[in-house]
């Protein structure tokens, strides 16, 4: 086995801590490195941007690749935007009192399979839309699919319309890269026709490089059984609202 490169070497020790991110300091440490060599190799490798490496406030590096099914760092990232940014800019709200900001939950991590499929979506999120019909009528509930660049093409779509049941949205986020080449035609013309939204972004934790692709289509009349399903999958809580 060869001589694995400087950026192997850090994306190996950042894959084996939490959110897959770490100071400079204890970065260089880790690898026996001085801190000079550390930005470098990252500084080269944010050069290209298809390699899911970051810089975060605080001198720290974080790695967004899906190395494992844990929780890596571009569900953090796409949680934090979404809850932050996306959502209030689409004008939706906390789903109860105690809350700022609309829940969003990474689920990709702690539900169940069936069959040897996935029985939840990456992220989902419960929120209050703009305005409500009622003031009794419940939150809505968002599905939500992640991918990197090498993982997005059309089966993102058919996934997110499987894992959507019993949400009133689903959508797609996805990085995008100048070497990906999916058939962007196909895909949108499958999220239009089975109602899925699409977002796309450069870098994963800057809210600037996030765009709308296609809005999402919402379901009028869910299945209330389908609900407490989604509900119980992703261990949202829509009692509170």
């Amino acid at each position: 086995m060869g001589r694995q490169s400087f950026l192997q070497q850090v994306v190996n020790v950042l894959l084996n801590e939490p959110n897959n991110r770490l100071s400079v300091r204890r970065l260089a440490a880790a690898l026996n490195w001085d801190e000079d060599k550390v930005n470098r190799v990252v500084d080269k490798a944010m050069q290209d941007s298809a390699i899911p490496l970051d810089r975060r406030p605080g001198r720290v590096i974080q790695y967004s690749g899906l190395e494992n099914r844990a929780a890596p760092g571009i569900y953090h990232d796409v949680q934090h935007i979404i809850t932050k940014y996306w959502a209030p800019s689409r004008g939706l709200r906390a789903p109860s009192r105690d809350l700022k900001f609309p829940d969003v939950r990474i689920t990709a991590t702690h539900g169940k399979q069936l069959d040897g499929v996935w029985s939840h979506p990456d992220l989902a999120m419960i929120a209050l839309p703009k305005r409500r019909h009622s003031v009794d009528d419940p939150p809505d509930l968002y599905s939500i699919e992640v991918e990197v660049y090498t993982g997005f093409d059309i089966r993102s779509v058919y996934q997110a319309h499987a894992q959507g049941f019993g949400a009133n949205e689903s959508w797609v986020f996805f990085a995008t890269s100048s070497e990906a080449t999916p058939h962007m035609e196909r895909i949108e013309r499958a999220a239009r026709t089975l109602g899925i939204g699409l977002v796309q972004f450069g870098r994963s934790g800057t809210w600037g490089t996030y765009e709308t692709l296609i809005e999402a289509e919402r379901r009028k009349k869910v299945d209330p059984e389908d609900r407490k399903t989604f509900l119980r999958n992703t261990g949202l809580d829509d009692t509170k609202s």
